[in-house]
C-alpha cells in the first residue's frame, strides 16, 4: 500500500512545468521528476504549495484533455492539489524543499508553509536540501521552532520577520530527516547555523542519488554531426572558482574549439559564443544537442560536500558527453561517471572528444531512474 505524501516548497514558487518553469526560482528539474517517480511507485502525492496560475492547466491534464507539447503529464492526474491544507486523515510523509536566500521571494508560499506546520502532527517530515547552504537558504527549522515558542501576535498584513510566519508552531511529535544529493549527507546534517539548525532538529540524513526520467530527460531537438560545436556550458556566473575552472578546462581563449555559453553572465569568458540567459529548465534539452560535449563544474561548497546536481545527468541524456571537473570527486565516487569522463585539463577533452557519442551512451547506461533511487530512501526514512 502506498504512502500518503505531501510535498511543498519552503518559500518560493512551486513550478511544475518542466519546460517553462523558472530557471531563476530553481528546483523544477528536481521536483517534477521526484513527483513523477513517487506516483510511479504507487504513492498518493499531494502538492501543498501554490502552483503559479499559468501552470495550473497541467493539473487538468486528464479531465480537460489538455496535453503538454513535449512531455507526458498523465501522471499529474493522480496528484492531489491542496495548497495550505493538510488532507483529511493526515500524511505519512511531509517533504519540504529548500529555497533561495530571500525568504519572501515567491510570495504566498512562506506563509503557506507556516500554516501547514501548524496543522501537522505525528508525521515523518523531510527537508529536501538540494542547494548550497551558504547561498541557498535551508528550511528554517531553527527559526521556526524558536519563534513558535514566542508569545507573539503577528501582523500578517505587513509581515517582515520569521516570527510573523512561524507563530504558534510546535514540534507536535513531528520527526525530521534530510534528503540530499551528496554521498556524504552527514555534512548537511551537521549544519549548525541558527537559521536552519539541522543538527538539532533532524534525526538523520539520507543520500538520494540524482535520477533520470525517460519522460523528461531527453533531447528535444537533433543536430547534424557537422553542425555541432565542440563544447557547451549552461550555468550562471557565480564564483571566481567556477569561472577559473571553466576557463582552464575549456582551454581559455584558444582557437582549437568552438564553444557555446548560456546562463546569467555579466562577464562571459573570452573564446565563447555567449547566447544569454535561457528561462525554463527543460530548454537545456534544446541547447545541449548543439554540442559534442558539456563541461560540468561547480562551486567550492559543492566540491567540499560532494553535492551533485541535475546537470550531471542532462548532458548524457541529450546524447552529449559530459566531462566533469576532476576536483568534483563525488561525481566519480557516485558511480555516475567513469575515468574517461573526469578531466583535469583541456587536453583530455581532445583525447576523448572523438568518442563523444559512445561516452554519452555509457554515461547514460550508468544512471538509475528516480523510482529506483527513491524507493530505498523512502524505506530508510519510514522505518
Amino acid at each position: 500500500m502506498g504512502l500518503k505524501i505531501g510535498i511543498c516548497r519552503f518559500s518560493q514558487r512551486f513550478d511544475i512545468d518542466f519546460y517553462a518553469g523558472s530557471a531563476s526560482a530553481l528546483g523544477t528539474d528536481l521536483r517534477v521528476q521526484m513527483i513523477e517517480g513517487l506516483v510511479n511507485l504507487g504513492h498518493d502525492v499531494t502538492i501543498l504549495s501554490e502552483v503559479p496560475q499559468d501552470q495550473l492547466w497541467l493539473l487538468l491534464t486528464n479531465t480537460a484533455k489538455i496535453r503538454h507539447p513535449f512531455y507526458d503529464y498523465r501522471f499529474i492526474g493522480k496528484v492531489n492539489y491542496s495548497p495550505g491544507k493538510i488532507p483529511k486523515g493526515g500524511l505519512d510523509l511531509f517533504i519540504v524543499e529548500c529555497s533561495t536566500t530571500n525568504v519572501r521571494f515567491g510570495g504566498v508560499n512562506l506563509p503557506i508553509f507556516g500554516n501547514l506546520m501548524r496543522q501537522l502532527k505525528d508525521t515523518q517530515c523531510v527537508v529536501y536540501q538540494h542547494g548550497a547552504l551558504n547561498s541557498e537558504i535551508g528550511v528554517a527549522l531553527g527559526e521556526m521552532y524558536r519563534h513558535g515558542a514566542d508569545k507573539y501576535e503577528p501582523n500578517l498584513e505587513e509581515p517582515n520577520h520569521f516570527r510573523d510566519y512561524f507563530y504558534k508552531i510546535k514540534q507536535n511529535a513531528n520527526a525530521w530527516s534530510i534528503w540530499t544529493h551528496t554521498p556524504t549527507p552527514a555534512k548537511i546534517l551537521n549544519d549548525e547555523r541558527a537559521r536552519s539548525n539541522y543538527v538539532t532538529w533532524c534525526d538523520d540524513a539520507h543520500y538520494l542519488p540524482i535520477g533520470r526520467s525517460k519522460n523528461f530527460d531527453r533531447a528535444l531537438v537533433r543536430a547534424e554531426p557537422e553542425d555541432l560545436v565542440d563544447i557547451i556550458y549552461i550555468g550562471r556566473e557565480k564564483t571566481p572558482k567556477r569561472t577559473a575552472r571553466l576557463v582552464e578546462l575549456a582551454g581559455g581563449d584558444t582557437k582549437c574549439c568552438k564553444r557555446l555559453l548560456y546562463g546569467k553572465w555579466n562577464n562571459p569568458p573570452d573564446g565563447w559564443y555567449y547566447g544569454g540567459f535561457v528561462e525554463g529548465h527543460g530548454r537545456v534539452y534544446e541547447l545541449l544537442p548543439k554540442a559534442k560535449a558539456a563541461i560540468h563544474i561547480s562551486d567550492p561548497w559543492f566540491y567540499q560536500t560532494g553535492m551533485l546536481t541535475t546537470r550531471l545527468v542532462q548532458a548524457s541524456s541529450a546524447g552529449v558527453a559530459g566531462f566533469v571537473d576532476a576536483e568534483w570527486t563525488s561525481a566519480e565516487e557516485s558511480g555516475m561517471f567513469g575515468e574517461s569522463s573526469m578531466i583535469s585539463s583541456h587536453d583530455q577533452i581532445h583525447q576523448y572528444l572523438a568518442d563523444y557519442s559512445e561516452i554519452a551512451r555509457q554515461q547514460a547506461s550508468r544512471l538509475a531512474t528516480w523510482e529506483e533511487n527513491l524507493d530505498p530512501v523512502l524505506r530508510e526514512t519510514m522505518r
